[in-house]
């Protein structure tokens, strides 16, 4: 509501209108999946198969062959897109691609059983309903998603995401909220390019990303991959979590760790590793390098730590976890039992191959 003054003194007033949505549509894919397709993080390209050839979809709307020639998409393929209003998009069935455009969409895909969505800031998003289905989402911006029953699979790039049931997979590389839900969930807030570059990256810095997540798994036995600046909460279950985390940035805040059910690893820089000490601070353990916090355990104390002291560093990346088979010592060096410490430290080679 807003009001002004009239040359004549009185006051009138205008209701401002509601803005309308463009579209409310609902737009049906194929019955039967008749498309083999894929997503590729570390490229951001799709590919499209069927059995007139291969296609990749390098940008909105854009595919190439294998000779990067465009070519025109796969006939069984399904494209929706909306407008540049307000637009409410109820996609089902096999096969689609779905693209919001611009304005604050709300995309309804819980009829949706395979195909690839992606949203844009400011977008809401309800996700697949069901435990048979095959839809990737790509948030391109804030978006707020609601997962729904089904194994969501999910990259975005921060706001809000909520996996609903399901064995969900978020990955989160900016600034946002991650609500694993009822599952044994996968939340990975520490994805940084770097990894995926052709040639390989080992420092930290390649395992640590550019926002300050927060990551919930909620109910189930889950695995969260975090790093500095990441607030992380395994909730109910016997979950695992991966740190990676660097005295350059903001410290890590676990918040409720418990070693009776829960496996924690946190991983530094190799040079440092034997540098790294724990101490508490009002009720809670830090992991300390120099007087800088790591990494804080909140309402823990008495945690202890053991080190890591790999044969085979390059056996695979850390978090997968490569140290299954590696040797524990004790601050000192002394082998000592991995259950017998809270959790484990390890060092990241500082090498670049």
């Amino acid at each position: 509501m807003f009001s002004s003054d009239d040359d004549d003194g009185s006051d009138s007033s205008t209701e401002e209108p509601e803005q309308p949505t463009d579209n409310s549509v609902t737009y049906t894919g194929n019955e039967e999946s008749e498309l083999d397709y894929s997503y590729d993080p570390a490229t951001g390209k799709i590919r499209f198969e069927d059995a007139s050839g291969e296609y990749e979809l390098v940008d909105d709307g854009e595919f190439v062959d294998s000779q990067f020639e465009p070519v025109d998409p796969p006939a069984a393929l399904v494209q929706v897109s909306g407008t540049d209003g307000q637009d409410h998009m109820i996609v089902t069935g096999n096969d689609l691609i779905v693209y919001d455009s611009d304005g604050a969409d709300l995309v309804d895909a819980s009829g949706m059983e395979s195909g690839i969505v992606i949203v844009n800031d400011g977008d809401t998003l309800e996700g697949p309903d069901g435990t048979d289905h095959n839809v990737t989402v790509l948030g391109r911006g804030d978006i707020t998603m609601d997962g729904g029953d089904g194994d969501d699979v999910v990259y975005t790039r921060g706001d809000s995401v909520t996996g609903g049931d399901g064995d969900d997979y978020v990955r989160i590389t900016g600034a946002g909220t991650v609500l694993g839900e009822d599952g044994n969930d996968t939340l990975v807030g520490n994805y940084n390019p770097l990894i995926d570059a052709p040639t390989e990256q080992y420092g930290i810095a390649s395992h640590i990303g550019n926002g300050a997540s927060q990551l919930d798994g909620d109910n189930g036995d889950d695995l969260i991959m975090f790093d500095s600046r990441d607030t992380v909460s395994g909730g109910a279950g016997t979950d695992t979590l991966v740190g990676f985390v660097d005295p350059a940035f903001e410290e890590a805040m676990v918040s409720d760790f418990s070693p009776a059910e829960d496996v924690m690893t946190i991983w530094v820089n190799q040079d440092i590793l034997h540098e790294v000490t724990l101490t508490t601070e009002q009720g809670d353990t830090l992991v300390m390098h120099e007087g800088v916090v790591l990494a804080r355990s909140a309402d823990q104390t008495g945690l202890s730590a053991g080190y890591y002291s790999n044969t085979d560093p390059f056996g695979a990346r850390p978090g997968d976890p490569y140290a299954a088979d590696s040797v524990v010592t004790d601050a000192q060096g002394n082998t000592i039992a991995a259950n017998s410490v809270s959790f484990i430290i390890g060092g990241v080679p500082s090498v670049t191959t």
